[in-house]
């Protein structure tokens, strides 16, 4: 940890590069996930039936497995386990053929690192080059909904499209900044920062707008922008920002991704359940936009919730990390029938998408849950409002 000024460091990296070979060689391919914590999955693609050496060493370079295995022609697939090193190099060797990955390890314990063979992997060699990749046999009609994402080391950003004819696409991967060109968004009277989240633009804090109305007290279509405060203070939705219900969040309108009560100057909208689930991918360290995983319901994931919630404002000061800048305070809810729960315990954020006539889906996070939920619940409960950018 460097405290500036105090310090200045000057670091030379000196390390292992990674060999690199043509197509049907020994390959090792970048295990997945990366960086690990707990367990991963290493691929080895063996040109011919023959021994291979896989030799795992430390940042040090001392050598902390040696082992043989005899595998067939194909791809097969290891179970490394990480110990007391933060990287390692993962290396398999037959006669002149080498072939190496770098693992990084956030999880650092005690224990000896450790490698299992899994099994001969049912898919073919796994393509390393993504980029002009050529795919047969996909069915797609013009104007299709397409979930596309991009890869930089460790990084993935991911974008809809619905292309009709040959587009250009830019993913951005860069984060925790303000947004380019919109730093800060005034609207009724209150400043909201702006943060770029790979490829999407959200407000960095919750709405705060309209007129507080008592909890008991249903929201209407009355042309009068209306919020909850947390137990009716108003100092809660200073911090906290308002509640509201879905209809009213949504300024009664039906379609999902509407302007609800988003800023109406540059594009805002009220996210999509499926905009919440790439940005739950992009912010998640082991599961990857467009991981079935992200269609589950309740608890999901591995660290979104630790990574998006602030690091400060929660119970116990269990906090988040805040590592891309989203600062989800816990704003608690408005309960059907008027009552309120979780404040700093749980925040629960709006989509614009609804299940079926009486719910909609929602995001919730929890000050003892280092994951993200998603549920349905009721249309009429009070929850925090995020907005997207176009």
């Amino acid at each position: 940890m460097l405290y500036w000024p105090d310090t200045v460091l000057n670091f030379v990296y000196v390390g292992i590069a990674d060999l690199k070979n043509a197509d049907g060689a020994l390959t090792v391919f970048q295990n997945h996930p990366n960086p690990v914590s707990h367990q991963t999955t290493v691929s080895i693609y063996s040109p011919a039936d023959e021994n291979i050496e896989i030799r795992v060493s430390d940042i040090s370079g001392k050598t902390e497995i040696i082992k043989t295995w005899f595998l067939n022609e194909g791809c097969h697939d290891f179970v490394f386990t990480p110990g007391n090193s933060s990287l390692y190099f993962f290396t398999a060797n037959s006669g002149d053929a080498k072939s190496s990955i770098k693992i990084s390890n956030t999880s650092v314990t005690k224990k000896s690192c450790k490698i299992n063979y899994h099994g001969y992997a049912s898919h073919q060699i796994p393509e390393r080059e993504f980029k002009n990749k050529n795919t047969s046999g996909f069915a797609f009609a013009p104007g299709d909904k397409l979930l596309l994402t991009a890869c930089y080391d460790t990084l993935e950003s991911g974008m809809f499209a619905y292309p009709e004819a040959i587009e250009t696409y830019t993913f951005q991967f860069a984060y925790n900044i303000p947004c380019p060109g919109m730093p800060v968004i005034n609207y009724q009277g209150k400043e909201y920062n702006t943060v770029q989240i790979f490829n999407q633009c959200w407000l960095k804090e919750n709405l705060d707008v309209g007129e507080m109305i008592p909890s008991g007290q249903p929201m209407t279509n009355n042309a009068l922008m209306e919020k909850y405060c947390y137990k009716n203070d108003p100092s809660n939705c200073e911090i906290y920002g308002g509640l509201y219900q879905w209809g009213e969040l949504m300024q009664y309108a039906s379609e999902s991704g509407s302007r609800g009560i988003c800023p109406p100057i540059g594009d805002w909208h009220v996210p999509t359940d499926e905009e919440w689930m790439i940005l739950e991918g992009a912010s998640d360290s082991q599961y990857s936009i467009g991981d079935s995983i992200w269609n589950t319901p309740y608890y999901r994931g591995f660290d979104t919730g630790k990574n998006l919630k602030s690091n400060a404002g929660w119970n116990n000061n269990i906090n988040g990390i805040d590592r891309f800048g989203f600062k989800a305070l816990p704003g608690g809810i408005l309960l059907t029938g008027g009552v309120f729960n979780g404040l700093v315990y749980r925040g629960y954020w709006a989509s614009s998408s609804e299940f079926m006539e009486f719910n909609c889906w929602h995001r919730y996070m929890a000050f003892d849950f280092d994951n993200i939920g998603s549920t349905d619940y009721d249309k009429t409960a009070g929850y925090s409002v995020r907005c997207l950018h176009n």
